[in-house]
């Protein structure tokens, strides 16, 4: 994982929502090969309580290269 503390940031403006950041890879088998997805989503952190499901975390720059995403598209 990165030095950043981004993950950090985001679980602390998503408690009061009752959510938090998780992320990991997941591998399915295709055809001849494997594959590797890297994910990242937001998960109730009390599933116990009942609410609204854990808000939308969307990204507004391209993971791999940090730049910019079009709003429009």
């Amino acid at each position: 994982m990165s030095t950043c503390k981004c993950f950090d940031e985001m679980n602390a403006r998503l408690k009061p929502h009752n959510a938090q950041i998780t992320h990991g890879f997941a591998i399915s088998e295709g055809l001849s090969r494997l594959r590797l997805t890297y994910y990242v989503q937001t998960e109730k952190l009390d599933a116990s309580v009942r609410s609204k499901k854990p808000p939308l975390v969307v990204m507004s720059h391209c993971p791999f290269c940090g730049a910019p995403l079009d709003e429009t598209e």
